[in-house]
């Protein structure tokens, strides 16, 4: 099925987001910021509560879309739905806000991985983004 433009426009200019709360950001007006995306660079994003990997040669447009999307879906899904409590409603909200905004999902589906232990094995390469993610306090890895 074809995506229709102006449906998905509709569809955002509809989303209320009223009663989620905005964290305060904290920037100095005279510091500029630079892009933040960068095609010629493999990079990683911390979105919300999920963390996007962009592979070198993804247009900085794409980049953006995917993380803006991500970042509506994750809002309106976390306004109805707890994802502790109700993963598989907010996992449903999430999918139909991405097919809503034109993204094609090609697979749905829901595993439970449980474990128990103290101990997690983390890719290098996640450490590597969580280290940038949190700037200056890499101590907390």
């Amino acid at each position: 099925m074809a995506f229709n433009k102006e449906r998905g426009m509709e569809f955002v200019k509809a989303v209320d987001l009223t009663g989620i709360p905005r964290g305060i950001v904290s920037m100095d007006a005279a510091t500029e910021t630079g892009e933040v995306f960068d095609k010629a660079k493999n990079q990683g994003q911390v979105v919300g509560s999920g963390l996007f990997s962009f592979a070198k040669g993804v247009d900085d447009r794409v980049r953006e879309a995917i993380s803006d999307s991500a970042l509506l879906a994750q809002l309106v899904a976390n306004k109805h739905f707890s994802a502790e409590t109700q993963p598989l409603e907010w996992f449903k909200s999430y999918s139909d806000v991405l097919q809503n905004v034109g993204w094609t999902l090609q697979e749905g589906g829901w595993t439970d991985y449980s474990t128990t232990g103290k101990a997690a094995e983390v890719h290098e390469k996640i450490l590597e983004v969580l280290a940038v993610a949190l700037g200056p306090a890499p101590a907390a890895l």
